[in-house]
């Protein structure tokens, strides 16, 4: 990638499932959000990526998301498909 215009940590907490992403914040609240590890779960994760692909849409803005394990995901084809890349 050529350019990046802003990396922002995450906050992931439980709660009732609600994501606020903006240039400056992103959050996120899920149900048990977390595995024994501290990882998102699978339904976490499913979540906070179509809540990212809609700020994307919203903004007209590609987006990324690194994940704990160090793997990628990225918004930024004409429809917003995720395109996942596994950690190397």
């Amino acid at each position: 990638m050529p350019a990046v215009f802003k990396w922002q940590p995450v906050v992931i907490e439980p709660g009732e499932p609600r994501a606020q992403i903006n240039l400056t914040h992103a959050a996120f609240r899920y149900p048990d959000p977390f595995d024994s590890d501290r990882n998102p779960t699978p339904a976490c994760r499913d979540f906070v990526m179509q809540a990212v692909r809609d700020a994307a849409r919203r903004d007209a803005r590609k987006m990324w998301i690194t994940w704990p394990d160090r793997s990628s995901t990225a918004f930024i084809g004409p429809d917003l498909t995720p395109t996942h890349q596994p950690s190397s």
